[in-house]
């Protein structure tokens, strides 16, 4: 039997965006940097660049909805607040930004190695 966890609605939803994202800041921009390196015509790339993005925007608002459903309903507004690893410090800006510093090992917690010069 397998300990995988059920990946739920919205999880599947946000990777969704996240590789729309990804496919737009990758392949597409290069490929929009390109054409316009040899001065040759961009609207096509744009507009298809644009395509994405707002597919990206609408998945994700799906996926925040599916959240909200996931929750009962009764999202808190998310706070602003920093993160900690080692010595970085990162802004959490957006629920979606603190699980991925979560995953990555970031806490709320200060690390404790100080080393003044």
């Amino acid at each position: 039997m397998s300990d995988k966890k059920k990946k739920t609605k919205s999880e599947k939803l946000y990777a969704k965006s996240d590789r729309l994202f990804e496919k737009d800041q990758g392949k597409l921009k290069s490929k929009a940097t390109k054409r316009q390196q040899e001065g040759k015509n961009m609207d096509r790339i744009m507009k298809r660049r644009n395509r994405v993005q707002e597919r990206e925007q609408k998945v994700f608002i799906k996926a925040s909805e599916a959240e909200k459903k996931e929750n009962g309903g009764s999202m808190k507004k998310f706070k602003v607040h920093m993160m900690y690893k080692d010595c970085k410090e990162v802004e959490a800006k957006t629920m979606r930004e603190h699980n991925k510093l979560k995953k990555k090992g970031y806490s709320h917690k200060k690390s404790k190695d100080t080393s003044d010069d």
